[in-house]
């Protein structure tokens, strides 16, 4: 057999073996390498459309299968899901079979102070919050960036637990007046104007609603940025935040550094948070402190940004509530 390796984060079309082959009706074979523990896990795959079905080659089996098609500028750029169990290090073979029934998830529209339980199908065992039952929802707010998120031990909703999360999206405008100092590559430096605070960059515009058999996604538009906000029914991925960027306009001779803004009003840090440091771990940062010489502050917003690998972390330590 020939295999051919495509990636995630370009638009169906980029993977000729999918895109051509289930557009002609024939079924595409998948291998998927597990590289760790074993785990239960989503899969996500590009698809130019949502008749297609996912079956485990050892078993036949049909796996439960979503596909959200919200590109709204190329309707054959869909995204496949589909959950399984992989054992430790091992390859697992599934089939990407046409099927006559469509699988594809139905957008909604995105309505105010709406509760959206994810499905609760199946048991699991949270390591992080300890669940025996899936009984998870995410609630929308007035705001298209802000959330409520509940989680509860058991099917009677007795034992419940809420974190609210609000997105933002800003820009910092980069310094640039010849003579000293520009702002560039590995130098973040902010204008006099932005040097204590971000301005607004996007506000979504519009937002639509997408509740699968694997997953509870909403999609942010605006004209400067689209955003995919992922639940998966276990929570063991957390909440998962996809955004894309469109091209940050320069006609007004300004440069711009944007960014993403999570804020969890629950959580008191204490002006601590941590960031992984290449292979050093977690390392404990403190806002204007640096703990091995006294900091004189003149770059208030670029000496307290650290490039992190794969995390950065905050903690309230009264109430060990914390996001990472």
């Amino acid at each position: 057999m020939q295999f051919s390796t495509c990636q995630l984060n370009t638009s169906a079309t980029f993977c000729s073996v999918t895109y051509q082959n289930l557009n002609k009706g024939t079924p595409v074979l998948v291998a998927i390498y597990n590289s760790g523990q074993m785990r239960s896990s989503i899969v996500r795959l590009k698809v130019p459309n949502g008749k297609v079905q996912v079956v485990q080659q050892s078993t036949g089996a049909d796996l439960p299968t979503d596909v959200i098609c919200s590109n709204s500028t190329d309707t054959t750029d869909c995204d496949l899901f589909f959950r399984d169990t992989f054992a430790s290090f091992s390859i697992g073979y599934y089939y990407l079979k046409p099927s006559t029934t469509s699988n594809q998830v139905t957008a909604q529209s995105f309505i105010p102070n709406t509760n959206y339980p994810l499905n609760s199908n199946h048991s699991i065992v949270n390591c992080i919050f300890h669940l025996k039952k899936n009984n998870i929802s995410l609630k929308t707010t007035q705001s298209m960036t802000s959330y409520v998120l509940t989680y509860c031990q058991d099917a009677t909703h007795q034992s419940c637990s809420t974190s609210q999360f609000n997105l933002k999206y800003n820009y910092y405008e980069s310094y640039q007046t010849p003579g000293s100092q520009l702002s560039g590559t590995y130098i973040f430096r902010p204008t006099n104007k932005t040097i204590n605070s971000s301005l607004p960059y996007a506000t979504p515009q519009s937002a639509s609603v997408y509740q699968g058999k694997n997953l509870l996604q909403i999609h942010l538009n605006s004209p400067n940025i689209i955003a995919d906000l992922r639940i998966y029914n276990d929570l063991s991925n957390g909440v998962e935040l996809q955004t894309f960027v469109n091209s940050i306009s320069i006609s007004d001779g300004q440069g711009k550094e944007v960014v993403l803004i999570v804020e969890t009003p629950s959580i008191n840090n204490q002006n601590t948070f941590y960031t992984d440091s290449m292979g050093m771990e977690m390392q404990k940062r403190v806002l204007n402190y640096r703990p091995t010489w006294d900091l004189q502050v003149f770059q208030p917003t670029s000496c307290n940004y650290y490039p992190i690998q794969s995390t950065i972390l905050i903690q309230d330590p009264r109430t060990n509530e914390s996001l990472a």
